[in-house]
Parts: structure tokens; C-alpha cells; sequence
């Protein structure tokens, strides 16, 4: 006897397109963002999703960390300070912000050194190449720390502090950049520094904030803006921003910085620039110095990072477009081509009226000194000439 054959259930026909918007509707870790243009603000505090922590502890923590970076390496110094790790012949890795801590196993110095995310594996294969016998331990502790920064204008220097889950520290590059907060993902009490004195009062704002806060006072930061095994220290103004000791001993990558410093001329500096072409004639100069971010204006999406900046009508190139968002950003100019400031005896080719277009994109760049940098070109004169003088 033959069983009766049961009806065929089908399912009612849903198209795949169809299926694949209905799947993303419960996608719970989807994230959604904002596409208007990000906000340049005057104070706000933002999570650095593109730095990364590396642990370097051990008895010969110190002395090994001092063999390889530009700045002084004191056992004795509780605030943390900028460095850069160069290779043998002087040119950058990374850049980099280290904080002392303490180990808690053992009372040693130990060190936790920030690095952009995408070069943190690049730094740990340098760091175990020169390791050799030396006492030390190192590991990757970006899940464990979350970096943070904060700003505000006119606000006092906030002191640096230390605990089990927190550090903050006064950005050691430049005041105006406020303050930076490392923050232990194992906190169970938030997520967020909100709690913390340098936030106090202040709005989380997404990364781009930070970005164009120090792009308009002419910071660079990480592998896009100082570029690795091609960008020199100088060049880079790692020595203006505190990152460089000259009168420590012997690092790797020396020679060629110490060299440069006392006889050479440093022609060339990463610059904030301001874009601009004649639909958006919204260049100005302001009485600080400092390019005018414009919101609605995004010109360095048509500009492709490291290309040419050259004057209307010259062919040797002024400078390297690096780095930008909307219609600022940072270049590696040369100083005296493209800003009135004099940083030899025999001076350059600036000119007022003169214009810098950026390749064949029809976009022009404006670049500008920051004051910092101005102070500190001064400062360099005054002790050169000091030095031929016999004064010092």
C-alpha cells in the first residue's frame, strides 16, 4: 500500500538582494557613522583608534630602550616624553610616546611605548632584533590600553599622573595639543576617561576632531605623515617637538642626526597647508598663522598622498603633499621656497605673489609657520650665534 505523499511546503520567494538587506537590518555589530564632514573643535577628547601599546619591562628595560631612540632615557623620570626609533642610517621607523611605569612583579622600570597600530609589528621585530642577551620582555599590549587625548584652549597644563588604570600626560610634543590618557581596557568602572580631570566638562568627539586639531598646528603623527625608512628627524620636527636629546650617547641612527644638527641646515619641514583652487577661493591668513579648515570644502580627496608640490611656472619640486583632511593637511615643504622664513644665511626664492600648485590636479597649497616652530628656528640662531660669538 503506498503511503499518501505529503503536500510540498514552499517557502515564499524573497529575492536575494532583498535577503541580504533584511540580514543586515539585525546586524548588531554594525557600526553607524556619520558621512557629514568632521568638526574641527576647540576642545573634546577623542579615543585614538590608531595608536597601540607595546610593553617593554625587565631589568635592562632602560638601558636597552636608550640604544635605540633619540631621546634621553632617565630610570629616575616619572613623566613620560615624544622619541622616534631611526634606523642605522638616521632615518625614521616610528614615532613614538613612552611612558614610565613600574613593574608591579618585581618594582622594575618598565616602559609602555605608544606607535600607530599599523607599524606596532614593525616595532616589536626591531625591538627583538637589537634584544640580543639583554634582560627584557616584550609583548603587545594594545588590548589592554586604550589611547586617548584631550584638548582645550586656554587651559592650563594639567599634571601628569599615574595609577593602576589610568595615565595621563601632558602632551610632551606641545602644550596646545593638550593632554594624552592611556586607560586600562580592564577597568570595570568605564569605558571612557570621562571621569578624569583632563575631561572634566569636555564632549567625546570621533578621531577626525583630533586630526584636524593637530593638523592645524602643524603636528605629524604616524606612518602616513612621517614616512618609515625615508623621513629624516629634523625634516620631521621631532627635534622642535622635544624629541630628540643631543647631548645623550650613542642610539642607533645617530651620526647622520648629530651631524646634521651642529654643521649642517635643515632646508626642509613638515608643514600645515591649506588647499584651495579658484572655485574655492577661501584662502586667508589669519593673525596666527595657522590654515582655515573649511567643512564644506574637501579637496584632498582629488590629491593623492606624496605628490609633487611645485611653483606656478617652476619644474624642481617645492615639496611632498602628505598627509590632510578636507582642505588642510601637512607637507614636507621646503622652507625657504614656500614661506618667508629664513633658515640659512644665503635665504630662497619666496615670493609673496608666488603660487604652489599640487601636480596636475589644478589644486593649490598655501604653507605656513606655526608659531612653535617659528620660536624655535629663533631660538636655533641665537645659539649658533652664541657658539661663533664664544659666548657659550
Amino acid at each position: 500500500m503506498s503511503l499518501p505523499l505529503k503536500p510540498v511546503l514552499r517557502a515564499p520567494y524573497i529575492c536575494v538582494n532583498c535577503l541580504k538587506n533584511r540580514r543586515r537590518q539585525f546586524n548588531t555589530t554594525r557600526i553607524l557613522r556619520s558621512t557629514a564632514p568632521p568638526k574641527l573643535l576647540p576642545s573634546g577628547y577623542a579615543r585614538l583608534t590608531n595608536r597601540t601599546i607595546i610593553s617593554l619591562t625587565g631589568s635592562d628595560a632602560s638601558k636597552f630602550l636608550q640604544g635605540l631612540t633619540t631621546n634621553n632615557v632617565d630610570p629616575a623620570r616619572e613623566t613620560g616624553w615624544f622619541s622616534a626609533f631611526l634606523n642605522a642610517q638616521g632615518r625614521v621607523l616610528m614615532d613614538s610616546i613612552v611612558y614610565p611605569i613600574t613593574d608591579a612583579s618585581g618594582g622594575e622600570r618598565g616602559y609602555l611605548i605608544e606607535v600607530d597600530n599599523t607599524v606596532s609589528g614593525d616595532l616589536l621585530k626591531h625591538l627583538k632584533r637589537h634584544k640580543l642577551r639583554s634582560k627584557i620582555q616584550l609583548r603587545d599590549a594594545g588590548e589592554e590600553w586604550a589611547v586617548w587625548a584631550s584638548w582645550q584652549q586656554s587651559a592650563a597644563a594639567t599634571a601628569p599622573s599615574t595609577t593602576e588604570t589610568s595615565i595621563t600626560l601632558p602632551d610632551p610634543r606641545l602644550s596646545s595639543l593638550g593632554t594624552r590618557i592611556l586607560l586600562s581596557n580592564s577597568t570595570s568602572t568605564t569605558n571612557t576617561p570621562s571621569s578624569l580631570e583632563p575631561t572634566a566638562d569636555l564632549a567625546e568627539t570621533p578621531l577626525e576632531s583630533y586630526t584636524l586639531h593637530r593638523y592645524t598646528h602643524g603636528v605629524p603623527e604616524g606612518p602616513l605623515e612621517i614616512l618609515p625608512q625615508t623621513a629624516l628627524p629634523l625634516e620631521s620636527n621631532i627635534d622642535y617637538l622635544a624629541g630628540i636629546d643631543f647631548r645623550k650617547g650613542c642610539y642607533v641612527g645617530q651620526e647622520l642626526t648629530i651631524r646634521t644638527q651642529h654643521t649642517g641646515v635643515v632646508r626642509k619641514r613638515i608643514l600645515p597647508v591649506e588647499l584651495y583652487n579658484n572655485s574655492h577661493s577661501s584662502l586667508s591668513i589669519t593673525s596666527d598663522n595657522k590654515p582655515i579648515y573649511n567643512p564644506e570644502t574637501d579637496l584632498v580627496r582629488e590629491v593623492a598622498a606624496g605628490i609633487d608640490i611645485k611653483a606656478e611656472g617652476g619644474k624642481r619640486p617645492s615639496g611632498k603633499f602628505l598627509a590632510g583632511m578636507g582642505n588642510i593637511g601637512l607637507a614636507l615643504c621646503r622652507v625657504e621656497n614656500m614661506t618667508p622664513l629664513k633658515v640659512s644665511a644665503e635665504g630662497g626664492t619666496y615670493k609673496d605673489d608666488l603660487e604652489f600648485r599640487l601636480g596636475d590636479t589644478g589644486m593649490k597649497v598655501k604653507a605656513f609657520i606655526p608659531e612653535w616652530l617659528r620660536l624655535a628656528e629663533e631660538r636655533k640662531k641665537e645659539g649658533r650665534k652664541a657658539v661663533a660669538t664664544g659666548e657659550e
